[in-house]
Parts: C-alpha cells; structure tokens; sequence
C-alpha cells in the first residue's frame, strides 16, 4: 500500500519502515522558473512564491514543503537595507547597517514579527502551503539561527571581530533578536505546520570553534527550541558547513532531522555519521548541490545509488542535496508548461514499480483536524516561455548542465531494506508530541 508523505515522515520517526524514502531536494529558488520570473519576484510576491512551491512540488513528486526564500527575510524586519536581484539571493546592502559599530548590538528593535513586512508575510506563506498541501505532505518553516540574523545587521567580518574584541555587545544583539524569534515562533506554528527548520549557519568547524558556537548562539536555540515544541511542532536543523556540531546542536536543541552536506565534527565519514546519528534523528542530505553544474543523468543515478547504500540502511533518511540546489541550474528542456509533469514522471520508476517495505501496524498518520482543503486553485496558470540561452546576468549558460527534469527524476529511487534494529530512542527534555508523531 502507499504512503502519503506525511506517513512516510511519521513511520521514520517511529523507526519503522517507509514504503520508499521520502525525496527533497532543497529546490527552494529554483522553483521560481515554474513561472518564469526573477528572483526578486519570486522573492517579494508572497502569492507567487507559494504558486511556485507549490507547483514544483507537484510536479517533481517531492515528499515536503519548506519555505527557504532568502537568508535575509528576519534582518529585513529588523531594518536592515537588502540589495535584490534577478538571478541570486536578496543579501544585506553594506553601506548600511542596523549596527554600525560594536557598541550599537543593544540598538537593535525589539520588533513586532506580525507588522513586519517580509516575517508576516513568511507567516502567510506557511498558511497557504499548509492550506494547499498540508493534508498529505509535512509543511517546515526555515528560520535563520540569531548569531545568523546578527551578523546580517552588523556584517560577519565585523561581528567575527566583536566575538573577541566586545563578546558581551554581542551577546546583547542576539538576546534581543531571540526573544522575537520566540515571538516569530508563536505566529508560524499557528498556521498549522509541522516543523521549525533552523539555519545554524555558524556551528561548524569551518566557522567556530565548538564552545565558541555554544557561548554565542548555542544557549539561545535551547529556548528557541523548546518554543517550537510548546506549540506541538518538531524541531529540525540545516547546516551545511565542514564538520557540523551534531553532538553540541543535538544537545542543545533535541532535533528530529538534520539536513547536512558533510561528515559531521568527530566522523570520518557518512558511514560512521549513520552508525552515530540515525538512531537520535532523521539524517537528510548529502548531495553536493553545487556539482550538479557538471553531472550527467548517469553519474547522478550513480551519486543516489550511493547515497542509498550508505543512509538507506537506517530507514532514519531523505534523500537531499546538502544545501540549495544551484538558482543557475537551467531550466527543463522546453520550458515549464503542460508536458513537463509528463516529462518528469517518465523519468521516475512508476510508483506500481518500486520495491516496498512490508507494512506494520501503527504506520499511518493521524488526520489532521480539519476538512480536506482539496487541490490548490493557481490564481494563473501561466507557461513558462522558451528558455533562455542566458542567465540572469546575461551570459550565456555554460552548455554541460543537464536539464532539471534529467537530473532530479533520479531523486526517486526505491529505499533499501528495512535496518536491523528498531530501536526506538527517547529524548531527554519532555516535550509535547509532535504534529508528525502518530497517534498508535
């Protein structure tokens, strides 16, 4: 019998197994190319955002809806100046910043999330996927970590200094930015998502020291955490720098997924990340997002088939890249429109094709409490016309890159057999039962 996402997600936790592993690769911005528009766009009309998401995400057959737009959406609110563009993320304008110097941490607006513009409207964006989709796919907020939102007042090079030469200025600043995003957190979680995603961008060893990490941000995230479980939602992490604290964040914060791209700080590899980690959390990941500008279909197929070897395993796994997949990648061939869903489909292994795991009892999600929403009605439903030969900048797009639909088809492959032990681990803080937890 087939899962619903939801189900797959649900028999993860309870380690049991899937049907098949659930499949996400990051394609967050990308997605803007289902309707043809520039990144900036995509960025400020919240309607079209979700249309996009919500498009791609039917279409590539994907296993949940994250809303990732920018790194910049909760600095915004907080008064700092973006630079937008056609063809890359919105980022800080360096010209001017919410603290100039180190002794302005304490200026920083203690803010109403709900009258700012880009965080309200992230709160909107939740509220439509939920609506649209929420039914049968988990739906995770991404929320930059404070010591993330900091360094985009002040700039990293200038804050990195302030760590040693002001450490209690800085602590001031994200003191402030965690209390609203305690706030934050209490509007997102009413709009009935499943999980809290959160960007420690910062706790890797190819940032900080470990104890840095944990002095600086680590001690807020365990109150900001525990906020995201007052409300019954689940927490999770995204980091995807060399050698990821997985001991330290877990600690810190009890996730249940961790996407990465790296083994993490204390692992010689993937290998030994599995036999660590699978049993504590959901392991997503690890693709490199950035060599998909130079693979073919056969050495993806081959890159997957690895990955599975090494994580299918566990039953603990979503197939991923370990970051954004490349907002350059070109377009399917043709354009998005009509054939493409077929296109798409035709490339994956049809569902009445996939080897299964045998069901178990207690396998299926509880349903939501609220009448099905039914499908979602596009306010247009517009082709994309025929690609363009250049990139946003206007040069012209390197010829090897295959076109997405060649690449991410393979993102659908069958999981492997069902793990040795079923093992099911506590975690330490008491915590309400997450919206993905079933109720047998």
């Amino acid at each position: 019998m087939t899962m619903t996402s939801r189900e797959r997600f649900a028999a993860m936790l309870n380690h049991k197994a899937p049907d098949r592993m659930p499949v996400y690769p990051l394609v967050n911005s990308i997605s803007r190319q289902s309707l043809g528009i520039t990144y900036e766009e995509w960025t400020k009309d919240i309607n079209k955002c979700a249309e996009a998401i919500i498009r791609t995400t039917d279409e590539l057959e994907l296993d949940c809806l994250c809303t990732l737009v920018d790194l910049s959406v909760e600095a915004a609110d907080f008064g700092q100046e973006l630079l937008y563009f056609t063809d890359k993320a919105a980022c800080p304008d360096p010209a001017h910043r919410v603290v100039p110097t180190e002794g302005d941490y304490d200026k920083i607006p203690r803010i109403d999330p709900a009258k700012g513009k880009r965080m309200s409207e992230h709160v909107e964006l939740c509220r439509k996927l939920v609506k649209a989709r929420g039914k049968d796919k988990p739906v995770v907020a991404f929320v930059f970590g404070p010591l993330g939102i900091v360094s985009m007042l002040r700039g990293q090079q200038e804050m990195f200094m302030d760590l040693y030469t002001a450490p209690d200025e800085v602590k001031k600043g994200v003191e402030i930015v965690s209390d609203v995003l305690c706030d934050w957190i209490d509007q997102l979680c009413a709009t009935g998502i499943d999980a809290v995603m959160f960007d420690t961008l910062y706790a890797s060893r190819s940032i900080m020291s470990a104890e840095m990490w944990d002095e600086f941000e680590g001690v807020y995230m365990t109150r900001i955490a525990e906020r995201v479980r007052s409300h019954g939602c689940a927490v999770m992490i995204h980091n995807c720098g060399q050698g990821a604290y997985f001991d330290e964040q877990y600690e810190r914060m009890k996730p249940v997924l961790f996407s990465f791209a790296h083994p993490p700080q204390g692992c010689a590899d993937m290998k030994e990340a599995v036999e660590k980690y699978a049993d504590k959390m959901i392991l997503m990941g690890t693709i490199d997002p950035g060599w998909f500008m130079t693979a073919t279909p056969e050495t993806l197929k081959a890159r997957v088939e690895e990955e599975l070897a090494v994580f299918g395993p566990s039953k603990r796994y979503v197939l991923s890249t370990g970051c954004e997949s490349p907002v350059c990648l070109p377009p399917p061939d043709g354009g998005y429109g009509e054939g493409v869903p077929l296109q798409i489909k035709a490339g994956y292994p049809h569902p009445a094709l996939r080897p299964r795991f045998p069901r178990t009892r207690g396998q299926s999600f509880p349903e939501r409490g609220r009448a099905a929403e039914g499908p979602v009605s596009l306010s247009r439903a517009r082709q994309r016309p025929a690609p363009s030969s250049k990139n946003g900048a206007g040069r012209p797009f390197p010829a090897f890159p295959p076109p997405m639909p060649r690449l991410y088809r393979y993102f659908s492959c069958p999981a492997l057999p069902p793990p040795r032990s079923r093992l099911r681990i506590a975690h330490d803080a008491p915590q309400a039962a997450p919206r993905l937890a079933p109720s047998g």
